[in-house]
């Protein structure tokens, strides 16, 4: 058993959804989440400035006591999740854009994946394409729609001709779903779903990633039962 709290980190708002869904899960556990806001959005950063600004967070996290640390990014998780857990010899919990269950629940049509530039370049996403792409794929990078989200959090309502014209130019290639590649974008869930009368189904790694933390802290045996379900909030 461990009393320390579970650190998760995004570069803004992004992580909350799986900051939320893990409180929710773990009744049992402290949570510490930091907004590296000064530095979002990482999906149109270099490696090198991702990379150093995770590291930077994650030293943060651990020394507050972090027993796992939850990059809640996909951008941070392609370029520096591999580096975080050598450098730091702690358990780390990524998320990546969820193409597996949407290929697995393919019936006919296509799978459109929206992502971050950074996240589209990276070398784990494109193996797993090569894993889960039969040819029914679209990938679709976008530069700007993570800062959106983080800039009119508090009125999402105004990206929905946004999202509508992201969404346009692939109204013709009978999408049966849309992957969310950026924790930014499952706060249009809804809005997508709607774009396509409700018929195309919109998947984000929000179950996964929390039944991962569960996974690791069973492993390694991690668990507290001393939490109150208890959240910090770390504003960079």
């Amino acid at each position: 058993m461990n009393s320390g709290a579970i650190g998760i980190f995004d570069s803004g708002v992004g992580g909350l959804k799986i900051l939320g869904a893990a409180v929710k899960r773990l009744r049992g556990e402290d949570f510490i989440y930091v907004f590296d806001r000064s530095h979002s959005p990482y999906g149109n950063r270099s490696d090198r400035y991702v990379r150093r600004r995770t590291e930077k967070v994650s030293e943060l996290l651990l020394s507050k006591g972090a027993k796992v640390v939850v990059a809640a990014c996909n951008t941070a998780t392609g370029v520096g999740i591999t580096y975080l857990r050598r450098k730091f010899g702690a358990p780390f919990v990524g998320v990546e854009p969820p193409v597996k269950p949407a290929a697995l629940a393919r019936t006919h049509g296509k799978i459109l994946v929206l992502t971050t530039c950074r996240t589209a370049e990276q070398a784990n996403f494109h193996r797993l394409l090569e894993k889960w792409d039969d040819g029914n794929v679209i990938v679709a990078p976008q530069p700007s729609l993570a800062r959106d989200v983080e800039l009119n959090f508090a009125a999402l309502s105004k990206l929905k001709p946004v999202v509508d014209d992201i969404l346009a130019p692939y109204d013709g290639e009978d999408i049966e779903s849309v992957v969310l590649g950026c924790t930014h974008y499952y706060y249009l869930a809804d809005m997508i779903s709607a774009h396509y009368g409700g018929s195309a189904r919109v998947f984000d790694a929000v179950d996964g990633v929390t039944h991962r933390i569960e996974t690791v802290l069973d492993e390694n045996d991690l668990r507290s039962e001393t939490g109150k379900g208890r959240v910090k909030y770390i504003y960079l």
